[in-house]
């Protein structure tokens, strides 16, 4: 308000007034039941309003003083910056197509399997459980088998913090869906949840070097636990919610036992490290066959004309990575540590992905439409080529070169 002109007043009354609109938009009778009359929801909103409003001027202060910071210390002139964007964009571009058409030829292969009748789209329920409960432990324990140094502990330390927030943001956002829009079950996880397992490794290790890959694990690790709790619990919806069973299975003794062995430096002694990193290494194609397989049953009308399909298609490639830049622009965070423009575009690769292929083994598990499932993260994925690289280069433009 006060850069146009405005009373700060003014701006402070817009501001709050906005965020009482957020705030009772996102925080609803159903996640707050023990509210009941309209004194108390009043006296809910004016809090949520208040301190929305605060935060949002916290980082709008900040952001003006890490801006100015910058300007004096950068040491690359803005052509030096936006020549590399650009070419780390075509790189991107490049892998992302030749990455995509080497899991839709393994996809295609669960296809024809189907078609063959050597297996039946039913039997691939068996790869499903192989996938969620032998191989994507075995993800989860080479996520955490990184060295610390001081420099990197610092970047992890954002990554994870921004991996956390961004799934907030997400799980916010599918909720938000799911009330206004009347997502299902399946549309929700697909629009939270985003396939970085089997893009964002091979992506950043090609544009940005092996030696960025330990900041991916940041995300990947923040993901497996909100995926095995909350999409868990999305799936379970209607069921009986067995929180013991969630905590006690396979994916998150995995995670807290990759943790420890983090917090702790602990490494897997060298043949146990080599067996779980070559059975994690399958979980990319063995989602794509099973993708493949219950494809075979559908009909292709079914997959590429639903509208349904492409709500899912604008949240989860469009909007959700708009939203995320912007989060990432305005909070300046890139500032806080050594090399944050790097480890921050290796979290915002991650977001923009497709939809998770974990989403369809869920919902082939739950008996929540499956197919459907497989259709979303084919379009997605497709979607991925275009999507990806603008908004890699729209980074470059609006938070790299800040």
């Amino acid at each position: 308000a006060r850069d146009y002109g405005f009373p700060q007043r003014f701006g402070s009354a817009v501001g709050a007034g906005a965020c009482g609109v957020i705030s009772k938009t996102c925080f609803g009778v159903k996640l707050f039941p023990c509210i009941e009359t309209k004194t108390e929801w009043f006296a809910f909103h004016a809090f949520h309003s208040v301190f929305i409003w605060e935060v949002i001027c916290v980082v709008a202060l900040s952001r003006q003083a890490q801006r100015q910071k910058n300007q004096r210390a950068k040491h690359r002139a803005p052509t030096a910056q936006r020549e590399d964007g650009g070419k780390e964009t075509k790189m991107i571009t490049t892998l992302l197509i030749n990455k995509i058409i080497q899991l839709f030829i393994i996809m295609l292969l669960g296809y024809v399997v189907v078609k063959a009748h050597i297996l039946s789209a039913g039997e691939s329920m068996i790869l499903s459980k192989l996938s969620l409960y032998l191989i994507m432990p075995c993800v989860i324990l080479n996520a955490f088998q990184v060295e610390l140094t001081d420099e990197i502990t610092q970047g992890l330390i954002l990554a994870f913090i921004a991996a956390i927030l961004i799934h907030i943001v997400l799980i916010g956002i599918g909720g938000l869906c799911g009330r206004v829009f009347h997502a299902n079950v399946v549309e929700k996880a697909s629009i939270v949840y985003s396939n970085a397992g089997n893009l964002i490794i091979p992506i950043v290790t090609s544009v940005l070097g092996p030696e960025w890959v330990i900041y991916s694990s940041a995300f990947l690790s923040v993901q497996l636990i909100f995926i095995w709790s909350h999409g868990v619990g999305l799936f379970s919806s209607g069921q009986k919610f067995h929180f013991k069973k969630i905590l006690l299975n396979a994916n998150m003794i995995s995670i807290f036992v990759g943790m420890l062995m983090l917090i702790c430096r602990i490494k897997l002694p060298p043949v146990i490290s080599e067996v779980t990193s070559s059975v994690g290494s399958m979980i990319g194609p063995i989602s794509m066959i099973i993708a493949g397989m219950l494809i075979a049953n559908m009909d292709f009308k079914q997959v590429f004309f639903s509208q349904r399909i492409y709500f899912v298609l604008l949240f989860r490639m469009v909007v959700c990575p708009a939203i995320m830049l912007l989060l990432i622009a305005v909070s300046g965070a890139v500032s806080l540590v050594p090399n944050g423009e790097r480890v921050l575009l290796i979290t915002f690769l991650a977001t923009m992905t497709p939809a998770a292929s974990t989403i369809t083994q869920f919902a082939q598990i739950h008996h929540q439409q499956p197919e459907y499932a497989s259709a979303i993260n084919i379009v997605t994925t497709l979607s991925c080529i275009v999507t990806m690289p603008v908004f890699v280069w729209l980074y470059t433009i609006f938070v790299a070169a800040v």
